[in-house]
């Protein structure tokens, strides 16, 4: 089910956030301990900007170009600070357990989070997205669709005159809905089964670009 307008501008305005995942979850970072100002200017950078999105129409498209920029220097970041990281601890896992019972770790996470439609298949296609593109992959996907928003989407008057229409650009959109879920599922179950300082923020990061896509989509398609 597609949440709703205001339950997914509450989990923007709320990030980084972890999944519930039984009993265990990450230790919350400690004042000066595993802190990244630059990226944490970012994602309050893209939250700012998304509130924009949502309440001044007249000026969305100009809102997407800076969220388009935005997302670049995140995804700059990423790519120098936390895509090793993460490709490591994959491949960690992935030795010491396989890969299939990583996926299904994964899938247990995410089901007992509330994510019942998460399937292996699903998982393992992310995965090998993600081990391939890294989070700054993931940034640049983003990036990628919302330009495509922003070039081809129509103005505010002539969109609500046209709801029945599936645009090009909706297919991508929720293409790379299910693909952000799926790959969000991954980097959140791995920063609790390998924990580090970047786990938490990484995972709050990909919630928060997945909410700016949901965003987009409530307002053109």
């Amino acid at each position: 089910m597609t949440p709703s307008r205001r339950q997914f501008v509450a989990s923007i305005a709320t990030v980084p956030f972890l999944p519930q995942a039984g009993s265990a979850q990450p230790q919350r970072r400690a004042p000066g301990r595993g802190a990244d100002p630059v990226l944490d200017q970012v994602l309050a950078n893209l939250r700012e900007l998304s509130a924009e999105l949502e309440t001044q129409p007249r000026t969305r498209r100009a809102t997407l170009r800076a969220i388009e920029s935005t997302l670049g220097v995140g995804a700059t970041h990423l790519a120098a600070h936390y895509d090793g990281e993460l490709q490591a601890a994959l491949k960690r896992r992935q030795s010491r357990f396989g890969r299939a019972a990583l996926t299904q770790d994964i899938v247990n996470h995410a089901r007992q989070s509330g994510s019942q439609d998460v399937t292996h298949e699903a998982i393992d296609a992310a995965m090998a997205r993600l081990e391939q593109r890294g989070l700054s992959g993931c940034f640049r996907d983003v990036q990628e669709v919302t330009r495509r928003v922003r070039i081809n989407a129509p103005e505010q008057v002539q969109a609500a005159g046209a709801r029945a229409i599936q645009f090009d650009y909706c297919a991508d959109l929720n293409w790379m809905i299910d693909l952000m879920n799926m790959t969000i599922q991954i980097v959140c179950a791995i920063a609790i089964l390998e924990p580090s300082p970047g786990g938490e923020i990484t995972c709050g990061a990909l919630s928060l670009a997945l909410g700016l896509l949901l965003l987009q989509k409530l307002i053109w398609c």
